[in-house]
């Protein structure tokens, strides 16, 4: 009887290390995890930081606001100057237009052509963004 006690004893103890190996493997896995997990953020914020602290080119003839070929509008690849006419007359029309109530005039596969339309005229000086909560206002530049 003694025994089966010991033995009994024995498979607990051995199960109980077990279970406990276990759990701690399973934890340093959490824990090598969570370390990528958080050194992958920590890069990415650096590499943002990077990107966005870059300085501005020093010489500003080789960079101008404006296309030579066609005055007072943009050289971004993104500027679409047809859409911008259009643009252009519904900011006439509407002044103070708020931007997601221009957007929602056009289909939503439009959406990237007018969001770097817009951006590229406002930093032409072709219009003024304003903030208004989560949008902006857009008037022209008179």
């Amino acid at each position: 009887m003694l025994r089966w006690v010991l033995r009994l004893l024995a498979v607990a103890v051995t199960a109980g290390v077990g279970a406990a190996l276990w759990l701690s493997r399973k934890e340093q896995a959490r824990a090598q995890f969570m370390d990528q997990a958080k050194n992958a953020v920590k890069k990415a914020v650096e590499k943002a930081h990077e990107t966005h602290s870059e300085a501005p080119p020093e010489d500003s003839s080789e960079q101008s606001p404006t296309n030579p070929g066609s005055p007072g509008q943009p050289d971004d690849p993104g500027f679409d100057a047809a859409l911008w006419d259009e643009l252009a007359s519904v900011i006439d029309e509407t002044p103070e237009i708020l931007q997601t109530d221009l957007y929602s005039q056009y289909p939503p596969s439009r959406r990237a052509v007018l969001r770097s339309t817009v951006k590229a005229a406002d930093e032409a000086g072709l219009l003024v963004r304003t903030k208004a909560g989560r949008t902006y206002t857009l008037s022209l530049l008179s």
